[in-house]
């Protein structure tokens, strides 16, 4: 094809590059974001019924033949705010009572040091030899979670977690019959798991590679469009760690009086010291079943999805697997629906507005108090807002921004060791793309 050697395709290849740095945290319902690209995002992650950018490779490929053929390149700047408020407990094995002094972590306020992440964001449609068919290829972060509390945080011992995916289409193709569209995409993902807590060495996996697909279907007739989009489970090998921790049946022992007594038995209340540990963990992404509807009407266009994410499968009651250390981990995460409602003015011929909303219950269980501190996926609510300017025929500026409410959770598990605690979590995102047409 001739635009193999125009700047259209070194565009890409740049934006393909900058895929490969380091991914970071981001979220939202649960561990995914709320969408993929400027556009989507702004919208409130409304995108199954109502394709706009080449992002909807990912979400719903049978999009692709609604749409001109294109290259988007762009990416957010991700701020969670994470907070430990209150981290109280003792050791109690049989739930019968403390069987040492209580801690009372100096957690008042204590906020995690994530920080700011980058979001990477490129897709590309391409036309196919017909016109009923189109082919694409995109990169996107797509999950993610994490906290970074330093000091005396969870068992007075600092607790860090994070886990963060790319998702490669590689490739997607879709094919226009009459009013009804049919997509595949092919997905490669690249994700990466660290964590330390419970008195453990901080076990940072190496990265990753695993795969799934996406198969959509896009029917559109007139000012209406349907669409149907299934992500299928995206299956990972086992992330494999080595660290230096408590023993099998110890934990972390929160009264120790030195290296000798730092792990305490959860049976019968004996201490020793840690030593050398490894192990592995499954940590996969769950399947999403999407439902979209589309209504264009003169400059407006209002898009609404509903999304089944089956965290049941992955993270759900004693999920993920692992044999690292001594803990057996039980997320016991809820499956969750996801609505999802976008609407686009165009004011002018150059300049187009965005708003969106995106909710999504709380998928975490808050009496699995030690999980929820690590991976506190508890905000629902979000508010989406963007628009493009139309700087020359053929290419435009997209902009967005995401704002998440403060959202706070409480609990206990005495079986953990935790007695009360207070947590909570804010978000904010800037997006920022270009998108060329040719």
């Amino acid at each position: 094809m001739k635009i193999l050697g125009n700047w259209k395709f070194q565009f890409a290849l740049m934006g393909s590059f900058l895929l490969l740095l380091p991914a970071a945290i981001f979220a939202t319902n649960g561990m995914k974001v709320i969408g993929v690209g400027t556009k989507q995002r702004s919208m409130g992650g409304a995108s199954v019924g109502l394709p706009l950018d080449a992002a909807v490779t990912l979400t719903n490929p049978a999009g692709m033949v609604l749409l001109k053929s294109q290259v988007n390149f762009g990416g957010a700047l991700f701020t969670p705010k994470s907070t430990l408020d209150k981290v109280e407990g003792c050791f109690d094995p049989t739930g019968q009572g403390c069987g040492f002094p209580p801690f009372n972590n100096d957690t008042k306020g204590k906020d995690s040091e994530m920080g700011t992440s980058p979001m990477p964001a490129f897709g590309m449609i391409l036309p196919g030899d017909r016109d009923d068919l189109k082919w694409g290829i995109a990169g996107y972060g797509v999950a993610g979670m994490g906290v970074d509390y330093p000091g005396e945080a969870i068992y007075r011992q600092p607790g860090y977690s994070n886990f963060s995916m790319m998702k490669f289409s590689a490739p997607s193709v879709a094919m226009k019959f009459g009013d009804l569209a049919f997509g595949f995409a092919y997905n490669l993902n690249w994700a990466t798991m660290g964590f330390q807590a419970a008195g453990l060495q901080s076990a940072n996996a190496q990265g990753k590679l695993g795969s799934g697909f996406v198969l959509g279907t896009l029917y559109s007739s007139g000012a209406y469009s349907l669409g149907l989009a299934y992500e299928s489970k995206q299956d990972f090998p086992d992330f494999e760690f080595n660290g230096y921790g408590c023993p099998n049946g110890f934990q972390s022992n929160p009264s120790s009086t030195g290296p000798a007594t730092d792990c305490v038995s959860l049976s019968t209340g004996t201490a020793t010291a840690k030593t050398q540990v490894s192990g592995k963990l499954e940590f996969d992404q769950p399947p999403v079943l999407t439902g979209g509807f589309g209504y264009t009407r003169g400059a407006l266009k209002i898009a609404f999805d509903i999304s089944q994410i089956k965290w049941s499968e992955t993270t759900g009651k004693d999920q993920p697997k692992s044999t690292y250390a001594n803990y057996t981990w039980n997320m016991n995460w809820s499956d969750q629906t996801v609505y999802k409602l976008g609407v686009q003015y165009e004011v002018s011929s150059i300049f187009v507005l965005r708003g969106g909303y995106n909710r999504g219950d709380d998928p975490t269980d808050h009496k699995r108090a030690f999980e929820t501190l690590m991976f506190p996926a508890i905000v629902e609510d979000h508010y989406t807002m963007g628009g493009s300017y139309q700087f020359s025929k053929k290419t435009s500026l997209d902009f967005g921004y995401m704002m998440v409410p403060q959202k706070t959770v409480t609990g206990k598990n005495m079986l953990q060791g935790i007695s009360d605690y207070e947590t909570s979590l804010s978000e904010t995102s800037i997006d920022l793309g270009l998108t060329s047409y040719f």
